[in-house]
């Protein structure tokens, strides 16, 4: 799979590891350690919050990470640019009862391994060629007193400090995070008393990331990891459940703008859950039912702001600003602006209704109706448009998995042909009025404009 997409034109590659072999462990089990407390919310069995590396096995996973870098360089062509030693290392659900690999590793634990694998990838002569990357935390939350008892947001703000207060940092030439913190937009809750539109007027939303940007100055940012899948009954009032894809372009928008990582990655292009994955579909049993909203959504993201690409800053930071109460409905956060040599692109997301004081994405979007000045970056002519329209995803419970499902894996040829029409299509283009694009976004509509320069 790698030389296939290698093959395809792809030129960065990460290595990274969920967990140590099994030997390595206290545990002697890659899907975690013992359980060590109970899980108040029913999500998992129990939770595990202790480390599960041995002490005396952290030169043997630095040595089986750069051995491995080697064995890819030396036999499949493939130069990993970073090894990720940790994914979400914090979490307190990798327990040996998990359905998937983890391993806890506490902050000073991970700043000593990062210390331990630059020792290998320097020893063996790789540290030009190879840089680590950390530590793929699974939340994002800022240094605010009120984030205290959040814990599950504050872990990549507080991973990194460490690795900062233990000099370990400058080992670090990547930052990665996830991307993930939708409990926080359903509780009662807020650092900053602001209405609640979750991730769209919500203040935190755009707050959190302007932290851990600040934190991280001076370094490469990649936001690894995002989805939204379905999860189990976990006290909240809403379903986690993204199947349209607006979310997804809600948190695009915000992590590229307030976060700035160079790179942005979704959980994964396939998944047996159609909410989880842009595709569903199971390689295991070799099945494919078909592409998600999400899919049709992300592109509207990837086939236009492309690699080089200047992102435009069109709101204040948080930091930045005079202002302690930056409404981001006015300071119009779902819209993104992006610059080549030739062309400006704009992608214009979604908003909630206003005075919508939930989280969910079933809910849709309202319209929009606004202009963008774009004089200063020599705009002319007229704007080519796609667009993805969602409203036409209807969900139905399955009656195999009790789970929702949206209606488009049903179809018959001829209502998905229908279906399809709505879904990442060029529509008509748009007449700049001198150098002003006028938008006009319909409803549960992700629209993306490409604006040639003069």
């Amino acid at each position: 799979m790698l030389k296939k997409a290698k093959e395809r034109g792809a030129d960065t590659f990460e290595l990274f590891s969920n967990s140590p072999m099994w030997w390595m462990l206290k545990s002697h089990n890659t899907a975690g350690g013992p359980c060590d407390e109970k899980n108040p919310l029913n999500v998992a069995a129990c939770l595990s919050t202790t480390d599960n590396l041995r002490r005396n096995m952290f030169g043997a996973q630095a040595h089986y990470l750069t051995e491995v870098w080697k064995h890819a360089a030396e036999n499949w062509g493939i130069k990993f640019n970073t090894i990720a030693p940790f994914n979400e290392p914090r979490a307190n659900w990798w327990q040996e009862n998990n359905h998937q690999e983890g391993c806890h590793f506490k902050i000073q634990t991970q700043s000593n391994f990062v210390q331990v694998l630059h020792d290998a990838l320097a020893q063996k002569g790789i540290l030009k060629e190879a840089s680590i990357s950390a530590s793929d935390e699974n939340g994002l939350a800022g240094d605010h007193p009120a984030f205290m008892h959040l814990g599950l947001f504050n872990k990549a703000y507080h991973s990194y400090q460490k690795l900062l207060h233990e000099n370990t940092a400058r080992f670090v030439d990547q930052v990665n995070v996830h991307s993930y913190a939708w409990q926080y937009y359903c509780s009662s809750f807020h650092a900053h008393k602001v209405s609640d539109d979750g991730q769209h007027r919500n203040y935190d939303s755009i707050f959190v990331r302007d932290e851990f940007r600040r934190l991280t100055s001076g370094k490469l940012r990649f936001m690894s990891e995002y989805g939204r899948g379905h999860m189990p009954p976990s006290g909240y009032p809403h379903p986690m459940d993204d199947f349209t894809g607006l979310q997804l372009a809600r948190v695009i928008i915000l992590d590229v703008k307030w976060l700035q990582p160079s790179m942005w990655a979704t959980w994964q292009m396939m998944d047996r859950s159609s909410s989880w994955g842009l595709i569903k579909g199971s390689p295991t049993q070799r099945s494919v039912d078909g592409a998600t909203g999400g899919f049709f959504v992300y592109a509207q993201f990837t086939r236009h702001v492309r690699p080089g690409m200047k992102i435009l800053e069109t709101n204040p930071y948080p930091s930045e600003s005079t202002s302690h109460h930056i409404d981001p409905a006015e300071d119009d956060d779902m819209t993104l602006v992006a610059l080549s040599a030739d062309k400006i692109v704009v992608v214009v997301g979604p908003t909630w209704p206003q005075g919508y004081k939930g989280w969910d994405a079933e809910r849709g979007s309202k319209g929009r109706r606004f202009k963008v000045d774009l004089q200063a970056f020599q705009a002319s002519g007229e704007a080519q448009v796609w667009c993805t329209y969602t409203g036409d995803i209807v969900l139905r419970k399955s009656k195999v998995s009790g789970e929702r499902e949206p209606n488009n894996f049903k179809l018959s040829k001829g209502d998905y042909r229908q279906w399809r029409k709505t879904k990442y299509q060029k529509v008509n283009p748009v007449k700049l009025d001198g150098s002003t694009l006028p938008i006009d976004l319909p409803t549960d509509t992700v629209c993306t404009y490409e604006v040639p320069r003069a």
